[in-house]
């Protein structure tokens, strides 16, 4: 148990690394060529993915919790639709035979 959450850990952490490594290898190869800006180090790479993820993260869905949120409000929503209209989708013999 608790070697899986550290491996979900280590991996979490290891993925914000790499993104942020992609954010500091495309922030300086593309800004200061096209838009004359200054480069990045890459903790300041770091604290920009970790910037745009608190900003962004209520309004871009599947982001975070609100993924596993949705994805239990819309399983118990189908739940809710099977068991109210199961009794529509159940016909008995006779109604098979008699259309």
């Amino acid at each position: 148990m608790i070697t899986m959450i550290l491996l979900k850990a280590a991996g979490g952490i290891l993925l914000f690394l790499l993104a942020g490594v992609a954010v500091w290898w495309l922030w300086n190869r593309l800004v200061p060529q096209l838009f004359h800006g200054p480069s990045l180090k890459i903790r300041h790479a770091l604290g920009l993915l970790l910037l745009s993820r608190l900003l962004l993260a209520p309004v871009m869905p599947g982001w975070g919790m609100q993924k596993q949120r949705m994805e239990h409000c819309d399983r118990a929503g189908h739940e809710r639709k099977m068991q109210h209209g199961a009794k529509h989708f159940i016909q008995t013999e006779e109604e098979r035979k008699n259309p």
